[in-house]
């Protein structure tokens, strides 16, 4: 009897661990899943940032010749444009390797590449 009570504890054991283990890549799917849509918002706003230096330039230009007392006589102002890129690529850079880490991450989780787990490792 303490035989038969031991193996069902067993089995219903093993069946609780590989339900357990199904949850947890379906959990880290939508992990990776989210971690990708994230960093690639990411790298969006710095894309966007980066952009904006153009802008910020215009701008400037505008606001000196509205605030100049006699804009009619003044030559055109050329502001120097600021560079921001060495504040924003690393960081892209960053937000770029988190997005490649989570999209392997998804390959892991999915049981549809559950044959390239070793692939999906190693690049």
């Amino acid at each position: 009897m303490r035989k038969l009570t031991t193996q069902l504890f067993l089995g219903a054991l093993l069946v609780l661990t590989s339900c357990a283990s199904s949850k947890i890549v379906e959990l880290g799917g939508k992990a990776a899943t989210k971690g990708a849509e994230v960093s690639q918002k990411g790298v969006d706003i710095y894309t966007t940032l980066a952009n904006q230096t153009g802008i910020d330039k215009s701008q400037q230009d505008k606001v000196k010749v509205l605030t100049n007392p006699n804009p009619g006589e003044m030559t055109l102002p050329d502001t120097k444009a600021q560079d921001f890129s060495k504040q924003i690529e690393p960081r892209m850079k960053a937000y770029k390797s988190l997005t490649n880490v989570y999209k392997k991450f998804a390959l892991l989780t999915d049981s549809k590449f559950s044959d390239k787990t070793q692939e999906a490792v190693l690049s």
